[in-house]
């Protein structure tokens, strides 16, 4: 007798968002077939349409976040090579470093290393039970040789977002720089990079603007760019009779060839998040997230982290099932019931000692998108119920 599985309903679109519109995948499948070149390497048809690809989508992505003519956007190949531009371009010795425990590892690691090296101190700023800081603790924590204040706008693990406005406020005035992680914010809440004050934020292009995996992005003042090493040298397809580096615009920081096919499939999740703008995807997500909330916290055997408002969270729900290792619960969630969650730490180390969950292996997280239905979600609820009744004994 054949076994049937049960129908995948994918909810870890805070790890990449699935589906990817189909534009987006034709997108890539148009520039092979019809392109192909590398951009700015030739003064071919198909080289300077590659370029185009590049600079259009660069625009694009600039006037969405709402950068306009004060930042420069540099493409990068996922999240986690923003944040490490920005934080190995910028640091020196005898640098001061504020962040927080909500970090992700993209952060927590480059720091690490650096503070291993004895190249600059850090202070990572202690977390309340819906994983936010204080905003009196940043104020408190600045020193005569901060440089720079790290702080993710929402967490990956309890979805909480962060007084980033605030944050920049307080850093700003005493004339530190910052760097805002919107990984789990781009797409899913309407954000202004001028408006919130930041000076460089980063991101993927793989979440929330639905774009391929081998995205990512750093949006950056254009006076602190030229204060920014770059992370590699290279081609560039600029200067080319130098052998030393260009000294402005992106292409200081682009070496290589870029996946052009990626970024084109990028513009057009862009545009899909057009369609139906940021924040009309937040006004439908909230009473979906309200519901989550309320049915997680009314399950007995479960433990829900995070704030109990969804207006101050993204779609993303962490929960522990009693008695269950995180990871196990996940497991049992997509093997019975076709649930795809993330179970674990979610590259967030010091959160769970925060939390107290780094006991039970992590979280189970459950991270909703653009194409989740209320059908979904109503069933994954219905999954967590019956794989917490099965664990009381």
């Amino acid at each position: 007798m054949i076994e049937l599985k049960p129908e995948r309903i994918y909810l870890d679109n805070a790890a990449t968002s699935w589906p990817k519109p189909p534009e987006v995948i034709q997108a890539l499948a148009d520039f092979y077939n019809d392109i192909g070149s590398s951009a700015g390497r030739g003064n071919s048809l198909k080289s300077l349409q590659a370029k185009e690809i590049i600079e259009s989508t660069r625009a694009l992505l600039t006037a969405f976040i709402g950068g306009g003519n004060a930042y420069q956007t540099i493409f990068t190949t996922n999240g986690t090579t923003a944040l490490n531009q920005a934080i190995l371009g910028l640091l020196k010795a005898g640098d001061h470093v504020i962040t927080t425990q909500a970090e992700h590892n993209s952060v927590l690691r480059p720091l690490r290393h650096l503070e291993d090296q004895q190249v600059i101190s850090v202070k990572r700023l202690e977390v309340d039970s819906n994983g936010q800081i204080g905003v009196e603790s940043l104020r408190s924590a600045i020193q005569e040789n901060t440089k720079l204040v790290i702080a993710c706008h929402a967490s990956n693990v309890t979805g909480a977002i962060q007084p980033i406005r605030e944050i920049c406020e307080v850093a700003q005035n005493a004339g530190v720089f910052t760097l805002i992680d919107a990984a789990q914010t781009v797409g899913h809440l309407p954000l202004n990079v001028a408006e919130i004050g930041c000076d460089m934020l980063a991101a993927s292009g793989h979440k929330g603007l639905l774009g391929p995996l081998g995205t990512g992005f750093l949006c950056v003042r254009d006076e602190l760019a030229r204060l920014l090493t770059p992370l590699f040298f290279g081609g560039t397809g600029s200067t080319s009779e130098l052998d030393t580096q260009p000294n402005e615009g992106p292409a200081k920081f682009e070496s290589g060839n870029l996946n052009t096919a990626a970024i084109a499939g990028l513009a057009v999740g862009i545009k899909h998040n057009q369609v139906e703008s940021v924040a009309e995807f937040q006004q439908r997500i909230l009473p979906v997230c309200e519901y989550v909330l309320n049915e997680l916290a009314n399950i007995e055997g479960i433990t829900c982290y995070g704030p109990l408002s969804p207006t101050q969270r993204v779609p993303v729900f962490s929960f522990n099932v009693d008695g269950l290792d995180a990871r196990e619960a996940s497991a049992l969630l997509e093997s019975g019931f076709g649930v795809e969650t993330r179970g674990g730490l979610h590259c967030a180390p010091l959160i769970h000692q925060a939390l107290q969950t780094n006991k039970s292996g992590g979280t189970v997280r459950m991270s909703l998108g653009r194409f989740n239905t209320e059908s979904q979600v109503e069933r994954a609820i219905e999954a967590v119920k019956q794989v917490a009744a099965s664990n009381i004994f």
